[in-house]
């Protein structure tokens, strides 16, 4: 904190002996330390790439700041760049590797090798720096499937690509660790104590992190189910207020009614995937 003993030392360290010629406004500044670890960064990284893969994702989307941060933002794209490239060459190709080839052959001949890579199925591990990513979700999203980030980072992009899709009513939320496999699953809004009783509120962020823990342990079918549910339940534009206030000619429902609204719609989705498949005998 700015003006305490501690920021007073902390100055004289940075200037002392880490090299720091001047400080801007001395005895009036606030301090930080930002670590980011090789190990935590390819955790995260290698957790992201191995989603992609079973799921048939396109691309991993590293997001940093390494233009301003160079050790630390920097460090994780490099760790990044360094878990695709040594873990799991034959899987994916990189911005990494098409920056070393135009060096070497021309941007021509880079191109190619990626296209080539991308046909035979590969997974493309690429990065954005962080503002621009903000920009290109909302102009491109299509062409961003999985996204590894730090955490300050993460919190901006994780409600702005809430808002794309309805808010962070609708955005489910898990923590992962798939090196223990122990894991956690909550909304992303958190508890929201101020609308507690008041049956009004969307509870589509639970329900999903609920469909995420399902998926997780191996019931796809039931989290398939649900989330059909709920999609069908909101085309049907019978909604809960968040909704209600962004839509033309919905239906206001509280959250019980909602929720019955998304049972109810599990015999409908059921028995249209099962009218289809008799069809297709």
């Amino acid at each position: 904190k700015a003006g305490t003993a501690e920021a007073l030392k902390f100055e004289k360290f940075l200037l002392e002996e880490m090299g720091v010629k001047s400080i801007r406004f001395p005895g009036d500044s606030s301090y930080g330390v930002k670590p980011v670890s090789n190990e935590g960064s390819k955790r995260l990284v290698r957790a992201a790439i191995k989603f992609a893969l079973e799921n048939n994702l396109p691309s991993v989307t590293l997001v940093h700041k390494g233009n301003i941060m160079k050790f630390t933002e920097g460090g994780f794209k490099t760790w990044g760049y360094e878990v695709a490239r040594h873990e799991y060459a034959d899987k994916t190709f990189t911005w990494d590797e098409w920056d070393e080839l135009k060096k070497e052959h021309g941007e021509a001949h880079a191109n190619e090798v990626q296209r080539k890579a991308l046909h035979e199925g590969k997974l493309l591990v690429k990065d954005i720096i962080a503002d621009n990513f903000l920009q290109q979700i909302l102009i491109a999203p299509q062409d961003f499937s999985v996204v590894a980030t730090l955490n300050l980072n993460g919190d901006y992009i994780s409600d702005a690509l809430a808002a794309e899709v309805g808010g962070i009513g609708i955005a489910p939320g898990a923590n992962i660790n798939y090196k223990t496999g122990y894991a956690v699953f909550e909304a992303t809004h958190g508890t929201a104590p101020k609308f507690a009783g008041t049956n009004s509120m969307n509870p589509s962020s639970v329900i999903l992190s609920g469909c995420m823990l399902l998926d997780y342990i191996g019931w796809k079918e039931a989290a398939t189910l649900i989330t059909d549910a709920l999609q069908a339940t909101i085309m049907r534009k019978t909604v809960t207020i968040d909704f209600y206030n962004l839509m033309s000619g919905a239906m206001l429902l509280k959250t019980s009614e909602f929720g019955d609204a998304i049972i109810e719609n599990m015999g409908v989705v059921t028995g249209e995937a099962q009218l289809k498949k008799s069809s297709s005998l």
